[in-house]
């Protein structure tokens, strides 16, 4: 199955934080983590995250909730514009994306969990 985001709002609506900003952060937003399964086990997982594969996302969308500022973690940063784009259509607006992805979250020397 594969998520349709045709008529998915523009991702320049997608704000982002840093991987600094999301770390002094992280206890007052939620994590979903889309990257795919065999990014997560090859590289661990992201802390305190939900992991939903992109490809699943609008199948699992329920297990996101409404209410919190939600922070979409990726691989390089790219893919969080399309499935924040997909949130904010079902209602969830309170949306932002990890800039540059895991890959800038191991830069700056934060870790993921095994």
């Amino acid at each position: 199955f594969t998520l349709d985001t045709s008529n998915a709002i523009p991702a320049s609506n997608i704000s982002s934080v840093n991987a600094l900003e999301l770390k002094s952060n992280l206890s007052d937003v939620f994590i979903l983590d889309i990257r795919n399964q065999l990014e997560v086990l090859s590289m661990g997982g992201f802390p305190n995250s939900l992991h939903i594969p992109f490809e699943d996302l609008e199948a699992e969308s329920s297990k996101v909730p409404r209410d919190k500022t939600i922070v979409i973690v990726d691989f390089s940063g790219v893919e969080f514009q399309c499935a924040g784009s997909y949130l904010k259509e079902i209602g969830i607006n309170d949306v932002r994306g990890l800039q540059g992805g895991v890959k800038d979250w191991i830069k700056q020397g934060y870790d993921l969990e095994n």
